[in-house]
């Protein structure tokens, strides 16, 4: 591993610099260097056909993807469709509209399609042939280019557009490694993503799996018993339908206003607390005086208690809900959480746990409220009821889904990893802003 450096040897000399981290085979060789953009790269300007205007692609302000098989809907489309650019496979596109993700826009190389058309109001440019675009690809992903493009902004930006020319983001700056070592990057950062793609799949995988197996386990609307019960309980009877008031006492949190925190005493369990398996605590946590115990006794979370989110109660397409365990006493319930106590000796809470997250979630997307900020009404959640077999049948199905949620998130956690592992080997393949604006 080299350290990075960049230097001006002579007047009128190349800048050069090594990256932090570089493979075996390059560890002796010239130091990248500091290019414009135009000098590897020109600007798009071919002119799309009217009778391309089929093929036209429509990028999106916020996420700057290219998205294919949309036509000039609009009258306006079609009057200024010969200011359209046709472009093709490898070319790039900067979109110079901010977004809640970046302050200066996205770049985009168009990876997926052969051609197609774009409004002249986006930028784009093309590599010369000896460049790799995926190298590319990855270079501005990094955020190497950042700053570069930020620099040409200068206070001008008016509506979230900075109006930044191809001229002037082609005259912007970069480093420049030599083609053999920009593949190299390319193939190692794309064999990551490879890795992250299938890691993905298999979470998806066991989700889908989980959900089906729910659906099979637990009876449908209006029946009984489950289309599929475990061996040992295929003759053991009929589930019977409880209200979940009648198994679970369902308590509302309450508002604490800052003037109450404290350093120490009590934790606010919030929604941002709540994780997929437990609760989750960090630096940020909210304390209240250990008095508040006994004040809001009624408040107080203890072992075995689900809290569940009643504010956005759906997040990454899962509900907001979880147990609370030992380490997570005492805790006292804030405002837009509820609290669900078990109150009955025929249920399991596991079990509770695992129907909840589920169908509560079917019926979150159902009853929820408002135009903004989803909600799932108290009245509604006091209407629902909950399929109950034998206390025994209940253990041995949430031990069954739990293994899978254990499966779940121990390949999560690896995907997260994978993740990390590419975006650290980003910051060290490729120079900081920093280096890149020197």
């Amino acid at each position: 591993m080299s350290k990075p450096k960049a230097t001006n040897r002579k007047e009128n000399a190349q800048i050069t610099l090594a990256p932090k981290l570089r493979f075996p085979e390059f560890r002796d060789s010239k130091e990248w260097t500091k290019i414009q953009l135009k000098v590897i790269a020109d600007p798009v300007l071919d002119r799309a056909s009217l009778d391309e205007k089929n093929s036209t692609l429509s990028l999106s302000a916020e996420q700057g993807t290219v998205l294919k098989g949309e036509l000039f809907g609009s009258k306006e489309a079609n009057e200024n469709s010969e200011r359209y650019l046709k472009v093709i496979r490898d070319d790039f596109i900067y979109n110079d509209r901010a977004t809640k993700i970046s302050t200066y826009g996205t770049i985009k190389r168009l990876s997926k399609h052969s051609d197609g058309v774009v409004a002249p109001i986006y930028k784009c440019f093309r590599f010369h042939a000896e460049e790799n675009p995926a190298f590319w690809e990855w270079y501005f992903e990094s955020g190497a280019h950042n700053a570069q493009v930020s620099s040409l902004v200068n206070g001008g930006a008016r509506a979230g557009r900075f109006n930044i020319s191809i001229s002037q983001f082609l005259s912007t700056s970069v480093w420049h490694p030599r083609e053999s070592e920009q593949q190299k990057i390319a193939d190692c950062l794309e064999s990551v993503e490879e890795l992250i793609a299938a890691q993905t799949l298999k979470v998806s995988a066991l989700k889908t799996h989980k959900k089906g197996l729910i659906l099979q386990l637990f009876p449908r609307k209006g029946d009984t018993q489950p289309c599929l019960r475990l061996p040992e309980f295929r003759n053991a009877g009929e589930w019977k339908e409880n209200l979940l008031v009648n198994v679970l006492r369902i308590t509302s949190g309450k508002r604490f206003k800052a003037s109450e925190y404290s350093n120490t005493g009590i934790r606010l369990m919030q929604a941002e607390n709540i994780g997929y398996d437990a609760t989750k605590w960090s630096e940020n946590t909210i304390y209240l005086p250990e008095s508040y115990a006994d004040k809001y006794s009624e408040l107080v979370l203890r072992d075995n208690d689900i809290v569940l989110a009643l504010y956005g109660p759906v997040s990454n397409d899962e509900l907001k809900i979880s147990k609370v365990r030992k380490d997570d006493a005492l805790s006292i319930l804030s405002q837009r959480l509820v609290k669900l106590e078990a109150i009955s000796n025929s249920l399991c809470v596991d079990f509770a746990l695992q129907f909840c997250r589920y169908f509560i979630k079917g019926y979150a997307a159902s009853i929820s409220i408002g135009i903004g900020q989803p909600m799932i009404s108290l009245k509604e959640l006091h209407a629902l009821s909950i399929p109950l077999p034998s206390l025994l049948e209940q253990r041995r199905i949430a031990d069954c889904l739990t293994s899978i949620d254990s499966l779940i998130i121990s390949h999560t956690q690896k995907l997260e990893t994978i993740k990390m592992h590419k975006e650290g080997l980003m910051q060290l393949l490729f120079p900081s802003p920093n280096e890149v604006n020197a």
